[in-house]
């Protein structure tokens, strides 16, 4: 008998790893823009000059942590799974809490979508073929 070869990374699990770093990239953008923004542009968005760089390295490092999230995903690392499922489950009950206090007020779709969309992610991370990959790491 042959030893089964290596598991390949599952389309849903490459997906993820697609989105973190997206959202790693978009921080450490979002994160430097706000060091090279005008007081007036800070201004406008309420944040005082004094504040924005404490804001912008903030985001600037959570950039490169999710960034490190996603390294580990795609190498199969349990800890990232782990990691990645422990903020998306916050986020469902997060959205799911947003629609039922404040979901005739404002923001009721918007929370929906996320927290289906985290749902999705949860078991986009969960299904048979991500278990058996990152067993298989």
């Amino acid at each position: 008998m042959s030893a089964p070869g290596p598991v390949t990374r599952p389309g849903s699990v490459t997906f993820v790893v697609v989105l973190t770093w997206l959202v790693a990239i978009a921080s450490v953008v979002g994160g430097v823009l706000m060091l090279l923004a005008t007081d007036e542009v800070l201004a406008d968005a309420g944040i005082g000059a004094s504040e924005a760089p404490v804001y912008a390295w903030v985001e600037i490092a959570l950039g490169l942590v999710v960034a490190l999230v996603a390294v580990g995903l795609g190498n199969g690392n349990r800890f990232s799974r782990f990691l990645v499922t422990l903020l998306m489950a916050l986020r469902v009950v997060l959205s799911l809490w947003v629609v039922i206090v404040w979901g005739e007020y404002a923001g009721f779709w918007s929370a929906l979508l996320s927290g289906l969309f985290a749902l999705l992610i949860i078991v986009m991370l969960w299904n048979a073929r991500a278990n058996a990959f990152f067993r298989a790491t």
